[in-house]
């Protein structure tokens, strides 16, 4: 086997860092430009709105790295919730402990600007991560933290969605795929999760089957025109997300369906430029250690904490630069005080905890 054979196996940590480094940069293009467009230049304002695909980036990898991390291992339901959620909610918990309190003390973002009514009854259950499921409460102190009730929910249902694509693959595929595009009506919080539901089953069937590495294997074989492959793919993809919802008259929630070919097209295309130009790799995979706390905080330094500063760079680029600067290097404090706080011993301490288990996967 050839070296070359030798790299692509798997879809490695690395790899994977990669491209969550990449939906960070789309992340903050996204939310920085795509409420600005009487503003900006008419690229602009188109690309923000197709760097959306950040999410579904993100719902692919999570899908890939938990069902890579299970394997096929026994594992209880118990164990695998005490080893997953506590990561969640740490990280998530810190933040708001940290972001919060400067909105309210120095009026950035006052609670009950959130919160009308019931402020601290709701922001208690904004903490808990699944307040998009309640009406009264939707998108809370920061409309960014809505990702955080579908990963949540999607943790939760991993263990049965893993079982269902193991043993039924393809087929199972298949039914979620019919679950992407759900009739109306449907209540709300069903309707915003079965739009990803195919987007992290097809996560865990890609790590299942070692997808991402055989597609490339494949597209090897087209050496330097894989790269033109993949980018007319980008385009099409694009053109397909944003004109076929219209004609079969589909509403803006459920145009996200589209994203998971985008979001996969995406993902192997950064995948083949990371193989073949390593140097690409080491930035991309720094950012990504640190997309899941710039996307917890970030909204808090760009709209509430210092807009003014922020947009008065004016360009777009320069713009764009200067938030993913000031995002690195508070989340590089923030893994600071994590570690002051011992949050892995504590973690370990959580993992280590004995519990009477169910199993899932035998």
């Amino acid at each position: 086997m050839s070296m070359t054979d030798q790299t692509i196996i798997r879809y490695d940590l690395n790899a994977g860092n990669a491209a969550r480094g990449i939906a960070l940069l789309l992340l903050l293009w996204h939310h920085l430009f795509f409420s600005k467009c009487d503003i900006c230049s008419i690229p602009v304002c188109i690309s923000s709105k197709f760097a959306q695909v950040c999410v579904a980036i993100f719902v692919i990898l999570s899908g890939y790295g938990l069902a890579v991390s299970v394997g096929d291992r026994p594992m209880g339901l118990l164990a695998f919730f005490k080893k997953r959620l506590p990561r969640l909610y740490l990280n998530y918990w810190l933040i708001a402990l940290i972001f919060i309190p400067i909105g309210i003390l120095f009026e950035y973002r006052p609670l009950i600007m959130a919160f009308p009514t019931q402020p601290y009854l709701k922001l208690l259950i904004q903490m808990t991560g699944f307040h998009m499921f309640i009406d009264s409460v939707s998108y809370g102190y920061n409309p960014t933290w809505w990702f955080m009730s579908l990963i949540l929910a999607l943790y939760l249902l991993f263990p049965l969605i893993y079982y269902l694509t193991k043993k039924f693959g393809l087929w199972f595929l298949l039914v979620c795929f019919l679950f992407n595009f759900p009739w109306e009506p449907v209540t709300k919080w069903f309707l915003f999760l079965t739009v990803w539901l195919f987007t992290f089953a097809l996560g865990i069937y890609l790590a299942r089957t070692n997808g991402l590495a055989n597609i490339s294997k494949r597209l090897k074989r087209l050496g330097i025109f894989r790269f033109i492959l993949l980018g007319a793919g980008i385009l099409l993809s694009v053109y397909t997300r944003e004109y076929l919802p219209y004609i079969f008259n589909i509403g803006f929630l459920k145009r996200q369906g589209f994203d998971w070919i985008y979001a996969l097209i995406i993902i192997l295309f950064i995948f083949e430029i990371t193989q073949s130009y390593p140097l690409i790799q080491r930035p991309l995979t720094f950012m990504g250690h640190h997309l899941f706390n710039i996307f917890l905080f970030h909204t808090f330094i760009f709209a509430y904490y210092w807009p003014d500063f922020i947009y008065d760079f004016q360009y777009p680029y320069l713009i764009f630069l200067v938030l993913l600067s000031i995002s690195l290097i508070v989340s590089i404090a923030i893994e600071y005080i994590r570690k002051l706080l011992k949050f892995e011993t504590i973690l370990s301490w959580i993992d280590g905890l004995k519990v009477k288990d169910i199993f899932f996967i035998n």
